[in-house]
């Protein structure tokens, strides 16, 4: 919150509305300096800064937010607010507002920031695109926004770095009861260095995707509305759920895991869904 204004939040609850003192967060992020499970840091990028300040003194405030009230051993929250040169021409970062589509014939597209499509905006993605992310950016969907991203069996979607080596940042799917759904599909997700779709509170479906890091968890979804299908989860190499989720299933929606060989899911109507790698399918998922 700048100056009393909201810029942009992960896992609080009833955003943009600042949060009962109480309130815990609807999403985890482990902390970059925390334990074996830190995930790399997030970016957040709040805009060209002539959008935002005039020339004087202003507050930025911070809440940060835990996951239990009670069952929670630590909480670590850094910040750092820094100043950087704007993205060259020919990228993408920054907001998303209205419809946006990012067309075949300008693949392959360059994501140099974080980029989050706003409430109300909506970004659909070509079949045959690529997008190649810079190292550790990410793309998020605010509540109320939209992605569509659904390529074809001869036309495929691909999610990756800049270079071989680049590690980006994964996709944040925010959502509450009655936010649109967000669908992705003939899809490939390479060099993510986070979870490659996280739905938080949101409506996805997510129909034949290739992830192919086997250090991170393909799918995390947190009291969520989904359908998984059609999808390869590869071996993991790291001792990680290849899906996981907190909170249930929302209230307005359904959870479907749909012809997607070696998932089981666990305590699908609890307040916790994880998803492990087996060799059959659960029968009501058929």
């Amino acid at each position: 919150m700048r100056n009393g204004v909201y810029l942009t939040s992960f896992g609080s609850p009833g955003s943009p509305n600042e949060p009962a003192y109480n309130a815990t967060a609807s999403g985890n992020h482990e902390s970059s300096q925390g334990d074996s499970s830190a995930v790399p840091r997030t970016t957040y990028d709040l805009g060209a800064v002539g959008t935002r300040l005039s020339v004087g003194t202003h507050v930025l405030a911070i809440v940060g937010l835990n996951s239990s009230l009670s069952n929670s051993s630590d909480f670590i929250q850094i910040v750092d607010l820094a100043l950087s040169p704007g993205p060259p021409p020919g990228c993408e970062s920054g907001s998303i507002t209205g419809n946006r589509t990012w067309l075949q014939i300008q693949s392959p597209i360059v994501v140099c920031g974080n980029v989050t499509v706003e409430p109300g905006a909506s970004l659909t993605i070509e079949p045959g695109v690529a997008v190649q992310f810079e190292s550790g950016f990410a793309l998020t969907v605010a509540d109320g926004g939209r992605l569509l991203a659904e390529g074809n069996a001869t036309n495929r979607i691909r999610f990756t770095g800049v270079t071989s080596g680049t590690r980006w940042g994964g996709f944040v799917i925010n959502g509450s009861v009655g936010s649109p759904e967000t669908r992705i599909a003939y899809a490939d997700f390479e060099s993510n260095g986070a979870t490659a779709v996280h739905s938080v509170g949101g409506a996805v479906f997510l129909d034949n995707l290739n992830f192919a890091a086997t250090d991170h968890a393909c799918v995390s979804l947190d009291d969520s509305s989904f359908v998984v299908s059609h999808c390869h989860f590869p071996t993991s190499t790291a001792k990680f759920e290849p899906g996981h989720g907190t909170g249930g299933i929302r209230s307005d929606g359904h959870g479907i895991f749909r012809r997607t060989p070696g998932v089981s899911v666990i305590s699908p109507t609890t307040t916790s869904l994880s998803i492990s790698m087996t060799t059959t399918l659960v029968p009501w998922l058929t």
